[in-house]
């Protein structure tokens, strides 16, 4: 079974793992499918807000009962942290761009991004 403590010890260690240590993070668990990505099915499964200036983050997560998907997830929004400060250069560079240009780039910014953190994903815990 899915614990609230077993939760915190996998965000812990994935934290010293993936070098996130210094980031401090609060989990929020919620039982229905309220999030955005990734997805199991159709069931949406976690989210993460990443906030650089305080090194802090909600880590937002439904209630689901397998343990390699919660582990997963967990290391799939832990990498968004990690991608956090490229993504904000390459916004910078897409706000020099005309606004049709800048949300296309935006779009693929964020599709290569979220493919990214499904392979880490997979990758750390297959």
């Amino acid at each position: 079974m899915v614990t609230r403590e077993w939760i915190v010890e996998r965000v812990d260690y994935w934290r010293e793992r993936l070098g996130l240590r210094n980031v401090a993070i609060d989990i929020d668990l919620h039982e229905a499918d309220i999030l955005d990505q990734p997805k199991v099915g159709n069931r949406e499964v976690g989210e993460i807000t990443y906030y650089p200036e305080g090194e802090r983050a909600e880590l937002r997560l439904a209630a689901v009962r397998s343990k390699r998907v919660i582990d997963q997830t967990i290391v799939h929004e832990l990498c968004h942290v990690l991608c956090a400060e490229l993504h904000d250069e390459m916004e910078l560079m897409l706000y020099e761009l005309s606004s049709q240009a800048a949300d296309l780039g935006r779009q693929r910014l964020d599709l290569a991004q979220e493919k990214l953190c499904n392979r880490l994903a997979r990758a750390f815990v297959p």
